[in-house]
Protein backbone atom coordinates (compact mmCIF):
# COMPACT_ATOMS: atom_id res chain seq x y z
CA UNK A 1 0.00 0.00 0.00
CA UNK A 2 1.64 3.25 -1.07
CA UNK A 3 1.71 6.26 1.16
CA UNK A 4 -0.42 8.20 -1.30
CA UNK A 5 -3.14 5.56 -1.14
CA UNK A 6 -2.90 5.60 2.63
CA UNK A 7 -3.36 9.37 2.72
CA UNK A 8 -6.28 9.32 0.32
CA UNK A 9 -7.94 6.69 2.49
CA UNK A 10 -8.56 9.64 4.82
CA UNK A 11 -5.78 11.24 6.76
CA UNK A 12 -5.56 13.70 9.55
CA UNK A 13 -2.37 15.66 9.91
CA UNK A 14 -1.32 17.58 12.98
CA UNK A 15 1.21 20.28 13.70
CA UNK A 16 2.08 21.94 16.99
CA UNK A 17 2.71 25.64 16.62
CA UNK A 18 3.89 28.38 18.93
CA UNK A 19 2.76 31.95 18.63
CA UNK A 20 0.04 34.49 19.29
CA UNK A 21 -1.35 33.98 15.79
CA UNK A 22 -3.09 30.86 17.06
CA UNK A 23 -4.61 32.37 20.18
CA UNK A 24 -8.15 31.02 19.85
CA UNK A 25 -9.72 27.82 18.54
CA UNK A 26 -10.67 28.09 14.86
CA UNK A 27 -12.24 26.02 12.11
CA UNK A 28 -11.70 26.85 8.45
CA UNK A 29 -12.54 25.05 5.21
CA UNK A 30 -9.96 25.70 2.47
CA UNK A 31 -12.27 25.10 -0.47
CA UNK A 32 -11.01 24.16 -3.94
CA UNK A 33 -8.45 25.61 -6.37
CA UNK A 34 -9.66 27.86 -9.21
CA UNK A 35 -11.57 25.76 -11.72
CA UNK A 36 -11.83 22.85 -9.34
CA UNK A 37 -15.19 21.13 -9.11
CA UNK A 38 -14.27 17.83 -7.47
CA UNK A 39 -12.52 16.74 -4.28
CA UNK A 40 -9.11 17.84 -3.00
CA UNK A 41 -6.69 15.44 -1.28
CA UNK A 42 -4.60 17.24 1.32
CA UNK A 43 -1.75 15.10 2.64
CA UNK A 44 0.28 17.25 5.04
CA UNK A 45 0.36 20.51 6.97
CA UNK A 46 3.60 22.31 7.80
CA UNK A 47 4.84 22.40 11.37
CA UNK A 48 4.19 26.14 11.67
CA UNK A 49 0.66 25.70 10.31
CA UNK A 50 1.18 28.04 7.36
CA UNK A 51 1.17 25.61 4.45
CA UNK A 52 -0.96 22.68 3.27
CA UNK A 53 0.10 20.31 0.49
CA UNK A 54 -1.58 17.50 -1.41
CA UNK A 55 -2.96 16.84 -4.86
CA UNK A 56 -6.04 17.58 -6.97
CA UNK A 57 -7.30 14.44 -8.77
CA UNK A 58 -9.26 16.52 -11.27
CA UNK A 59 -6.03 18.08 -12.55
CA UNK A 60 -3.63 15.28 -11.52
CA UNK A 61 -1.40 17.95 -10.01
CA UNK A 62 0.26 18.45 -6.67
CA UNK A 63 -0.66 21.61 -4.81
CA UNK A 64 0.76 23.92 -2.16
CA UNK A 65 -1.61 26.21 -0.27
CA UNK A 66 -0.93 29.13 2.05
CA UNK A 67 -2.85 32.17 3.23
CA UNK A 68 -1.02 34.57 0.91
CA UNK A 69 -1.01 32.65 -2.36
CA UNK A 70 -3.97 30.32 -1.99
CA UNK A 71 -3.70 27.17 -4.12
CA UNK A 72 -0.51 26.80 -6.19
CA UNK A 73 -0.45 23.84 -8.60
CA UNK A 74 2.97 22.18 -9.06
CA UNK A 75 3.95 20.77 -12.46
CA UNK A 76 5.76 17.47 -12.94
CA UNK A 77 9.37 17.59 -14.21
CA UNK A 78 9.07 14.15 -15.84
CA UNK A 79 5.61 14.33 -17.38
CA UNK A 80 2.37 12.81 -16.10
CA UNK A 81 0.82 13.75 -12.79
CA UNK A 82 2.32 14.98 -9.52
CA UNK A 83 1.43 14.19 -5.92
CA UNK A 84 2.68 16.09 -2.86
CA UNK A 85 3.16 13.98 0.28
CA UNK A 86 5.26 16.00 2.73
CA UNK A 87 6.30 19.54 3.61
CA UNK A 88 9.04 21.13 5.71
CA UNK A 89 8.35 22.98 8.98
CA UNK A 90 8.06 26.42 7.36
CA UNK A 91 6.36 25.19 4.18
CA UNK A 92 9.25 26.10 1.87
CA UNK A 93 10.11 22.52 0.79
CA UNK A 94 7.55 20.09 -0.66
CA UNK A 95 8.20 16.43 -1.48
CA UNK A 96 6.21 13.76 -3.28
CA UNK A 97 6.12 11.80 -6.52
CA UNK A 98 5.63 12.59 -10.19
CA UNK A 99 5.04 10.45 -13.25
CA UNK A 100 2.45 8.23 -14.89
CA UNK A 101 1.00 4.76 -14.50
CA UNK A 102 4.20 3.27 -15.96
CA UNK A 103 6.77 5.15 -13.88
CA UNK A 104 7.14 7.49 -10.90
CA UNK A 105 10.03 9.46 -9.46
CA UNK A 106 10.39 11.09 -6.07
CA UNK A 107 10.68 14.88 -6.14
CA UNK A 108 11.73 17.79 -3.94
CA UNK A 109 10.27 21.25 -4.65
CA UNK A 110 11.28 24.75 -3.59
CA UNK A 111 10.23 28.10 -5.01
CA UNK A 112 13.79 28.64 -6.24
CA UNK A 113 14.36 25.27 -7.93
CA UNK A 114 10.87 24.16 -8.83
CA UNK A 115 10.18 20.41 -8.81
CA UNK A 116 13.47 18.50 -8.96
CA UNK A 117 13.46 14.73 -9.47
CA UNK A 118 15.38 12.65 -6.92
CA UNK A 119 15.44 9.72 -9.34
CA UNK A 120 15.34 6.11 -8.23
CA UNK A 121 17.75 3.34 -7.32
CA UNK A 122 19.77 2.24 -10.37
CA UNK A 123 19.11 -0.91 -12.31
CA UNK A 124 15.36 -1.19 -11.99
CA UNK A 125 12.07 0.30 -13.16
CA UNK A 126 11.42 3.80 -11.87
CA UNK A 127 9.03 3.62 -8.95
CA UNK A 128 10.11 6.37 -6.56
CA UNK A 129 7.95 8.15 -3.98
CA UNK A 130 9.02 10.73 -1.38
CA UNK A 131 6.77 10.53 1.67
CA UNK A 132 8.35 12.71 4.35
CA UNK A 133 10.86 15.49 4.90
CA UNK A 134 12.80 16.85 7.86
CA UNK A 135 11.91 20.17 9.46
CA UNK A 136 14.58 22.09 7.52
CA UNK A 137 13.88 20.26 4.25
CA UNK A 138 17.34 18.74 3.94
CA UNK A 139 16.41 15.08 4.53
CA UNK A 140 13.79 13.27 2.43
CA UNK A 141 12.47 9.73 2.99
CA UNK A 142 10.35 7.43 0.87
CA UNK A 143 10.82 4.35 -1.28
CA UNK A 144 12.11 3.29 -4.68
CA UNK A 145 12.56 0.18 -6.80
CA UNK A 146 15.11 -1.99 -5.03
CA UNK A 147 18.31 -3.04 -6.80
CA UNK A 148 18.26 -6.23 -4.72
CA UNK A 149 14.73 -7.43 -5.44
CA UNK A 150 11.73 -6.78 -7.62
CA UNK A 151 10.06 -5.01 -4.70
CA UNK A 152 10.24 -1.52 -3.22
CA UNK A 153 12.85 -0.46 -0.67
CA UNK A 154 12.83 2.51 1.68
CA UNK A 155 15.33 5.33 1.22
CA UNK A 156 16.79 8.32 3.02
CA UNK A 157 18.01 11.17 0.79
CA UNK A 158 20.24 14.19 1.30
CA UNK A 159 21.92 16.38 -1.31
CA UNK A 160 25.28 14.94 -0.24
CA UNK A 161 24.39 11.23 -0.22
CA UNK A 162 21.62 10.90 -2.77
CA UNK A 163 19.25 7.97 -2.27
CA UNK A 164 20.51 5.63 0.46
CA UNK A 165 18.63 2.29 0.75
CA UNK A 166 17.39 1.40 4.23
CA UNK A 167 17.14 -2.38 3.86
CA UNK A 168 14.45 -4.65 5.27
CA UNK A 169 13.53 -6.26 8.58
CA UNK A 170 14.09 -9.58 6.79
CA UNK A 171 17.38 -9.48 4.85
CA UNK A 172 16.21 -12.43 2.75
CA UNK A 173 13.15 -10.48 1.55
CA UNK A 174 13.99 -6.90 0.60
CA UNK A 175 10.78 -4.92 0.97
CA UNK A 176 10.25 -1.66 2.84
CA UNK A 177 8.88 1.87 2.60
CA UNK A 178 9.81 4.90 4.69
CA UNK A 179 6.69 6.87 5.55
CA UNK A 180 7.89 9.63 7.89
CA UNK A 181 11.00 11.15 9.46
CA UNK A 182 11.78 13.01 12.68
CA UNK A 183 12.31 16.78 12.63
CA UNK A 184 16.10 16.45 12.64
CA UNK A 185 16.05 13.79 9.93
CA UNK A 186 17.79 11.18 12.07
CA UNK A 187 14.92 8.75 12.84
CA UNK A 188 12.80 7.15 10.12
CA UNK A 189 9.53 5.22 10.48
CA UNK A 190 7.77 2.97 8.00
CA UNK A 191 6.82 -0.60 7.18
CA UNK A 192 8.68 -3.60 5.83
CA UNK A 193 8.22 -7.29 5.02
CA UNK A 194 4.70 -8.53 5.90
CA UNK A 195 3.67 -5.03 6.94
CA UNK A 196 6.02 -4.96 9.94
CA UNK A 197 6.41 -1.47 11.36
CA UNK A 198 9.98 -0.26 11.81
CA UNK A 199 12.17 2.46 13.30
CA UNK A 200 15.45 3.23 11.53
CA UNK A 201 18.53 5.13 12.68
CA UNK A 202 22.02 5.23 11.20
CA UNK A 203 23.42 3.58 14.32
CA UNK A 204 20.92 0.73 14.69
CA UNK A 205 19.63 0.30 11.16
CA UNK A 206 16.07 -0.97 10.64
CA UNK A 207 14.57 -2.30 13.86
CA UNK A 208 11.04 -3.82 13.92
CA UNK A 209 8.67 -2.25 16.46
CA UNK A 210 6.05 -5.00 16.23
CA UNK A 211 5.02 -8.11 14.36
CA UNK A 212 3.23 -8.60 11.07
CA UNK A 213 0.65 -5.99 10.13
CA UNK A 214 1.96 -3.15 12.32
CA UNK A 215 2.68 -0.61 9.58
CA UNK A 216 3.94 2.71 10.96
CA UNK A 217 2.60 5.88 9.35
CA UNK A 218 3.94 8.77 11.42
CA UNK A 219 6.62 9.75 13.92
CA UNK A 220 6.81 12.55 16.48
CA UNK A 221 9.18 15.47 15.93
CA UNK A 222 11.77 14.12 18.36
CA UNK A 223 11.50 10.57 17.01
CA UNK A 224 10.38 8.99 20.27
CA UNK A 225 6.75 8.17 19.43
CA UNK A 226 5.54 6.24 16.37
CA UNK A 227 1.92 5.84 15.29
CA UNK A 228 0.40 3.22 13.04
CA UNK A 229 -2.41 0.73 12.59
CA UNK A 230 -2.73 -2.94 13.54
CA UNK A 231 -5.47 -5.51 14.03
CA UNK A 232 -4.87 -7.41 17.29
CA UNK A 233 -8.40 -8.83 17.40
CA UNK A 234 -9.31 -8.89 13.73
CA UNK A 235 -10.48 -5.26 13.62
CA UNK A 236 -8.04 -2.48 12.79
CA UNK A 237 -7.23 0.10 15.44
CA UNK A 238 -4.49 2.66 15.94
CA UNK A 239 -1.42 2.12 18.07
CA UNK A 240 1.23 4.32 19.64
CA UNK A 241 4.77 3.03 20.17
CA UNK A 242 7.64 4.24 22.34
CA UNK A 243 10.80 2.48 23.48
CA UNK A 244 9.44 2.38 27.02
CA UNK A 245 5.94 1.07 26.28
CA UNK A 246 6.25 -0.83 23.04
CA UNK A 247 3.06 -0.96 20.95
CA UNK A 248 -0.01 0.22 22.87
CA UNK A 249 -3.41 -0.18 21.22
CA UNK A 250 -5.49 3.00 21.32
CA UNK A 251 -8.84 1.34 20.78
CA UNK A 252 -11.92 2.54 18.91
CA UNK A 253 -14.84 4.76 19.93
CA UNK A 254 -17.91 2.86 21.06
CA UNK A 255 -19.86 1.53 18.10
CA UNK A 256 -16.96 1.77 15.64
CA UNK A 257 -16.00 -1.34 13.71
CA UNK A 258 -12.47 -0.16 12.89
CA UNK A 259 -10.12 2.80 13.25
CA UNK A 260 -6.83 3.97 11.78
CA UNK A 261 -3.94 5.89 13.35
CA UNK A 262 -2.50 8.23 10.72
CA UNK A 263 -0.56 11.05 12.35
CA UNK A 264 0.81 12.30 15.67
CA UNK A 265 1.49 15.68 17.24
CA UNK A 266 5.04 17.00 17.55
CA UNK A 267 5.35 15.89 21.18
CA UNK A 268 3.72 12.51 20.53
CA UNK A 269 0.81 13.05 22.91
CA UNK A 270 -2.06 13.34 20.42
CA UNK A 271 -2.94 10.87 17.67
CA UNK A 272 -5.37 11.49 14.83
CA UNK A 273 -6.97 9.27 12.21
CA UNK A 274 -10.34 8.05 11.10
CA UNK A 275 -12.75 5.22 11.79
CA UNK A 276 -15.87 3.57 10.45
CA UNK A 277 -19.06 3.34 12.43
CA UNK A 278 -21.85 0.94 11.66
CA UNK A 279 -22.95 0.35 8.10
CA UNK A 280 -25.25 3.37 8.01
CA UNK A 281 -22.96 5.72 9.92
CA UNK A 282 -19.98 5.90 7.56
CA UNK A 283 -16.51 7.25 8.26
CA UNK A 284 -15.50 9.87 10.83
CA UNK A 285 -12.39 11.78 11.81
CA UNK A 286 -10.95 10.71 15.18
CA UNK A 287 -8.62 12.19 17.79
CA UNK A 288 -6.93 10.41 20.71
CA UNK A 289 -5.18 11.52 23.88
CA UNK A 290 -4.30 9.63 27.04
CA UNK A 291 -6.92 11.39 29.18
CA UNK A 292 -9.93 10.93 26.88
CA UNK A 293 -9.15 7.98 24.64
CA UNK A 294 -10.27 7.82 21.01
CA UNK A 295 -13.12 10.21 20.16
CA UNK A 296 -14.89 11.66 17.15
CA UNK A 297 -13.19 14.90 16.20
CA UNK A 298 -16.38 16.77 15.33
CA UNK A 299 -17.70 16.19 18.85
CA UNK A 300 -14.47 17.47 20.37
CA UNK A 301 -14.34 20.60 18.20
CA UNK A 302 -18.00 21.49 18.67
CA UNK A 303 -18.60 20.23 22.21
CA UNK A 304 -15.31 20.93 23.97
CA UNK A 305 -14.11 24.00 22.09
CA UNK A 306 -17.41 25.48 20.91
CA UNK A 307 -16.41 25.66 17.26
CA UNK A 308 -19.18 26.15 14.71
CA UNK A 309 -18.72 23.57 11.96
CA UNK A 310 -21.54 25.07 9.92
CA UNK A 311 -22.96 22.72 7.32
CA UNK A 312 -19.86 20.55 7.20
CA UNK A 313 -19.43 16.96 8.29
CA UNK A 314 -15.99 15.66 9.22
CA UNK A 315 -15.83 12.43 7.30
CA UNK A 316 -13.64 9.97 5.46
CA UNK A 317 -13.34 9.55 1.67
CA UNK A 318 -16.07 11.13 -0.39
CA UNK A 319 -16.16 12.60 -3.89
CA UNK A 320 -17.11 16.00 -2.44
CA UNK A 321 -14.48 16.37 0.26
CA UNK A 322 -12.37 19.48 0.73
CA UNK A 323 -9.60 20.14 3.28
CA UNK A 324 -10.09 22.04 6.50
CA UNK A 325 -7.81 23.35 9.23
CA UNK A 326 -8.83 23.44 12.89
CA UNK A 327 -6.73 24.93 15.67
CA UNK A 328 -7.30 23.91 19.27
CA UNK A 329 -5.38 25.10 22.34
CA UNK A 330 -2.77 23.17 24.22
CA UNK A 331 -1.00 24.45 27.37
CA UNK A 332 0.58 27.92 27.29
CA UNK A 333 0.88 29.44 23.81
CA UNK A 334 1.07 26.17 21.90
CA UNK A 335 -1.75 25.36 19.50
CA UNK A 336 -2.52 22.07 17.85
CA UNK A 337 -3.43 22.44 14.21
CA UNK A 338 -5.44 19.67 12.63
CA UNK A 339 -5.82 19.19 8.91
CA UNK A 340 -8.34 16.70 7.63
CA UNK A 341 -7.19 15.59 4.23
CA UNK A 342 -10.37 13.87 3.23
CA UNK A 343 -13.11 15.16 5.23
CA UNK A 344 -15.13 18.34 5.18
CA UNK A 345 -18.34 17.82 3.22
CA UNK A 346 -21.52 19.81 3.03
CA UNK A 347 -24.10 17.94 5.05
CA UNK A 348 -27.08 16.55 3.22
CA UNK A 349 -30.31 18.40 3.88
Amino acid sequence: MTNRNRRVAASLLVASCVGAAFGVPTFRVLGRPPGGTSHVNATEISGDGSTVVGWVPQFQRAFRWNETDGYQLLSSPVGGGSYAEGVSYDGSVVVGSAGSSSFREAFRWTAATGMVSLGDFPGNQRNGVANGVSADGSVVVGYGSSERSRMIEGFRWTAETGLVPLGSVNPNHIYSAATDVSADGQVVAGYSYNGTGFRWTAGEGMVPIGGWGTAAWAISADGTAIVGTHAPNGHTQPYRWTVETGIVSLGRPAGFIDALGLDVSADGSIVVGRGNGNQNDGSHALIWDADHGNRRLDGVLAGEYGLDLGDYELIGPDELWVPFIATIPEPSTVMLLILLAAGARKASR
